[in-house]
């Protein structure tokens, strides 16, 4: 299980960087045009889904007692919302509902725990915006920092902070998909997300 999540881990950090790289090949432009705003428009609603990898410390890879406690994956449902202030910067809020249970696995066997849903809110900004494939599609590279509070959670926590980094491609008609990963401090939870979004 520990090389699934070495696996899992650089495959995510892989997509995101290969992303952004052939963005950089297709959208070769001029310099004016990479600091231009792609399309106009100032609210986005995505749904999507989060893969969920909970309670997976990543400086504890060696640590062989993780070999005997492991929490398995855990589904989500994902809705995101962002409005746009600038170009660069907007406001975001997230909605985290699991779809499954927290399943622990204890010396082979299994324990199901409660898994709580959670909001955020906080602001992303966008270092990369730009125009490709001959201007039929746009692409953005994104981060964000969100403060995050668990619903009906049976830890100690409440408050989390949030890490997103996402990439995303849009249509002129304002249909976007993308895919990024998340970590959610405290928890030490890392998240492959992705979905579809409006632009409007």
């Amino acid at each position: 299980m520990l090389l699934v999540d070495r696996t899992i881990m650089m495959s995510i950090i892989a997509t995101v960087l290969c992303t952004s790289s052939l963005a950089d090949t297709l959208g070769e432009t001029d310099t004016e045009n990479s600091n231009q705003e792609s399309y106009e428009y100032k609210l986005e609603l995505s749904f999507g889904s989060s893969l969920l990898f909970v309670e997976q410390p990543l400086l504890s890879w060696e640590d062989q007692s993780i070999f005997e406690e492991r929490v398995m994956p855990i589904s989500s449902v994902l809705i995101l919302g962002e409005y746009l202030l600038t170009p660069r910067w907007s406001m975001g809020a997230m909605i985290n509902i699991p779809t499954t249970t927290k399943r622990r696995v204890v010396n082979g066997s299994v324990q199901e725990e409660h898994a709580a849903a959670s909001l955020g809110l906080g602001a992303a900004f966008t270092p990369v915006n730009r125009l490709i494939l001959e201007d039929r599609a746009s692409f953005r590279l994104q981060t964000a920092l969100l403060g995050a509070y668990a619903i009906n959670s049976t830890e100690q926590y409440r408050f989390f902070p949030v890490t997103i980094i996402r990439s995303s491609l849009s249509t002129p008609r304002g249909s976007s998909m993308y895919i990024g990963t998340a970590f959610a401090f405290k928890t030490d939870t890392l998240a492959l997300i992705y979905g579809v979004s409006q632009l409007f």
